[in-house]
């Protein structure tokens, strides 16, 4: 048994790797917002500013910069940036978050268990998807895994040790809560809470966890926000704290969208999904285990808040896996765990097979988007500023390397904004929105982007 360990732990970083890293970089289909995580990076890399993250040169309030500072890190390695190096930082996560679920599984089971927790969580459908997107989903999930397992491995663990793990988890947590807010907070409760519930070979959390635990988080979040005031980022900090999707609640929505976190679940969790019918006669017959007592306290918390995405329950896919592991194995008929094995490996398949294949052949020009802005950029002269409506322009910046593009998002202010940058200035806006007649804007093309249309202009004179 001290020897499967390391060898179960090779074999699931193997296997994830495997799985998730080839045609890491292929644009054939790019996600939402993928660009915009690459674009910041890229800035990173090239202002040498890690603390604070930009977009088109203005400070980026969404998100701090714990994926973008990792995308530029490796943009500076590289020399070059790509959307591989974009997406690394995603797939590196999900590798080790499949190690971390092996570790949990491993306290609130056993070694075969949990090794079957970890392939299923890298077979399922959304985890393999937002492994692949250069977003910070999968770094919040890690995250969440990390403070997980620090937290549970410190109830079987006396004195010095415990308060170590529960200052891990605090730790853990303050990157998970600067990714995703409060929400962290919920799910990190969670953890420790249901799994003594649920465990008896585990002892309760105390006061002198909890304080561990809020030293750790302390110290994380300090870790952040001191070198942000001592550089005179304070300003910024604040508007990151305040920014509504933190300070805005709304409970009608909240309750009348409840039942999303739970059916957008259920299809993340395909092809382990059909298993779940054994898991519930497994809670039947042996009490609800701490993985699914986790698993349906974190999709209670998700119904209850604002905002509901499809990418939202991806947290919650390892410990459901965990959940139809310890039901697999505690299974009577051991065909289940044929069935579960030949599920896991169809799906780990599927994704290089999809990448490599299906997606050239669906998109055999590449991302729409993508074409459209390389299309757009043959046509502007260089040392060209570039003004563009929309999410349009974000994608001109990185595929151009350029840092001369501006975004607005509103027509006249998008001629004028053309017109104080004088003569050359190109001004990039849908076709389908109506400007004010400019006779020093000239006409140049039309650029298809799929459904949508493109209008590019030049400005003849530097005009008033």
């Amino acid at each position: 048994m001290r020897g499967r360990r390391p060898r179960d732990l090779l074999f699931v970083v193997l296997v994830a790797a495997a799985a998730l890293l080839p045609f890491l970089g292929q644009t054939h289909e790019v996600s939402s917002h993928e660009v915009r995580h690459a674009e910041i990076g890229r800035e990173m890399a090239e202002s040498g500013d890690f603390l604070v993250p930009r977009l088109l040169g203005v400070p980026y309030r969404d998100k701090p910069p714990v994926l973008s500072a990792a995308i530029a890190a490796l943009d500076r390695w590289n020399g070059e940036p790509t959307m591989t190096l974009a997406r690394l930082p995603s797939a590196i996560a999900a590798i080790a978050g499949a190690a971390l679920l092996y570790e949990i599984g491993r306290t609130l089971a056993d070694p075969s268990t949990a090794l079957l927790a970890a392939l299923g969580v890298l077979a399922t459908q959304s985890y393999q998807d937002m492994a692949r997107t250069a977003r910070p989903d999968m770094i919040f999930t890690l995250a969440l895994l990390a403070a997980a397992w620090a937290s549970i491995a410190a109830l079987r663990s006396p004195g010095a040790r415990a308060a170590a793990g529960f200052a891990a988890a605090g730790a853990a947590c303050a990157v998970a809560s600067l990714l995703k807010g409060p929400l962290a907070w919920g799910f990190c409760a969670v953890f420790p809470g249901a799994a003594w519930l649920c465990e008896r070979r585990l002892r309760r959390p105390g006061p002198r966890d909890a304080a561990a635990f809020a030293a750790g988080f302390a110290l994380a979040a300090v870790a952040w926000i001191a070198p942000l005031l001592a550089s005179g980022h304070g300003a910024y900090l604040w508007s990151f704290l305040t920014q509504p999707d933190l300070t805005t609640w709304q409970a009608a929505d909240s309750f009348r969208r409840i039942h999303w976190p739970w059916l957008y679940g259920f299809v993340g969790f395909l092809p382990l999904a059909l298993l779940l019918p054994l898991a519930v006669g497994d809670a039947r017959r042996r009490g609800i285990r701490p993985a699914a007592a986790i698993a349906l306290a974190m999709l209670v918390i998700l119904s209850l808040i604002p905002k509901k995405r499809m990418h939202y329950p991806l947290p919650v896919q390892p410990f459901l896996a965990l959940a139809v592991a310890e039901a697999v194995m505690q299974a009577a008929d051991r065909r289940w765990r044929r069935a579960a094995a030949l599920l896991i490996a169809l799906s780990l398949l599927a994704g290089p097979l999809y990448f490599g294949a299906v997606a050239p052949w669906r998109h055999p020009g590449g991302d729409e988007e993508q074409a459209a802005a390389r299309r757009i950029l043959d046509r502007a002269p260089p040392g060209a500023a570039i003004v563009c409506w929309g999410d349009m322009a974000e994608r001109l910046a990185f595929v151009g390397r350029r840092g001369d593009v501006v975004r607005i998002d509103d027509p006249a202010g998008l001629v004028r904004e053309a017109r104080r940058r004088g003569g050359g200035t190109l001004a990039v806006l849908p076709a389908s929105l109506e400007i004010d007649a400019a006779p020093e804007l000239r006409a140049l093309a039309r650029v298809s982007a799929g459904e949508q249309r493109w209008r590019i202009y030049r400005v003849d004179s530097a005009g008033g």
